[in-house]
């Protein structure tokens, strides 16, 4: 899903379903990415290349009323972005991610694990911490008695 060109539907389905936020992935928006605002809600997102094959992008939309809550984020890159929210007293820190898939190289999929240790070095421990997003986890046949499954 293309966020700019689906961002009615998913604003609809958000509207319809009560949600306040909700966590997109694959949302291929072209640019430099930040917070758009699109009609009662806010759409938070790095961008991805201008590529027409471009299939990364994470993406957090929240309602108006959530943004306020808002209190600093940070696009890292087309796979991961971080929001901190201060509601009241409780501070929550969510972070989004986009992991790559088995067919990536080793070397880039240890990347991915790296980074996000590298972000919850910014994370409280007096935050919630949540974590989002599509892992691209994956699980194979019983092989000698034990199932595999990972996301490396």
């Amino acid at each position: 899903m293309c966020v700019d060109d689906k961002i009615d539907d998913v604003c609809e389905l958000m509207k319809n379903r009560r949600l306040d936020s909700l966590c997109v992935n694959e949302t291929k928006r072209k640019g430099s990415g930040g917070a758009i605002k699109y009609g009662s809600f806010y759409a938070y997102g790095p961008g991805v290349d201008q590529s027409p094959r471009e299939s990364r992008g994470v993406g957090f939309m929240v309602s108006q009323r959530l943004s306020e809550c808002v209190n600093r984020y940070e696009c890292v890159s087309p796979r991961f972005l971080w929001l901190q929210f201060k509601m009241g007293v409780t501070q929550i820190f969510i972070l989004v991610v986009y992991a790559p898939d088995i067919s990536k190289s080793l070397e880039e999929r240890e990347e991915f694990w790296a980074d996000v240790k590298d972000i919850l070095m910014k994370y409280n421990r007096n935050e919630s911490l949540v974590i989002l997003g599509d892992f691209n986890g994956w699980m194979v046949a019983q092989q000698d008695g034990y199932k595999k499954f990972g996301c490396l």
